[in-house]
């Protein structure tokens, strides 16, 4: 396998339904390639997310094909995100904008928790003298 300079931006999970059909990875591929896209747009992102796709239904037992983003592994409410699959294929300008909103509620979540990190760290290294 070649060696690239570009940096890790995301590891990818599929499930087995994905993994074993073509044509749903090509097409799960094309979200990829835009997701991709839409992090490179704000710069990069590190450290790496994970992007876990699957497949799913809806209430009339259409597939659905289901993005879930972590922001570290284990995260108990990852961003999810559903889409059909010519939402796939598509339309890329909307694939792109949802996939871009997902990126971004995911981000504000790594910025928020980060902030609550760093002020606690702060509060717990402040000693107030008590003047005796």
């Amino acid at each position: 396998m070649p060696e690239t300079d570009e940096p890790v931006i995301m590891n990818l999970t599929f499930s087995d339904e994905i993994k074993l059909k073509p044509i749903i990875r090509q097409s799960v591929q094309n979200a990829i390639n835009e997701l991709r896209k839409e992090i490179l747009k704000l710069g990069g992102i590190a450290p790496p997310i994970t992007a876990e796709w699957s497949i799913v239904v809806d209430d009339v037992s259409n597939p659905l094909y289901s993005l879930k983003l972590f922001d570290y592994p284990g995260e108990p409410n990852p961003v999810e995100r559903r889409f059909y699959h010519n939402d796939l294929v598509r339309h890329h300008a909307s694939l792109g904008f949802e996939l871009n909103r997902a990126l971004t509620e995911l981000l504000s979540r790594r910025a928020r928790r980060q902030a609550v990190a760093v002020t606690s760290a702060i509060s717990g290294s402040v000693r107030v003298d008590s003047g005796r």
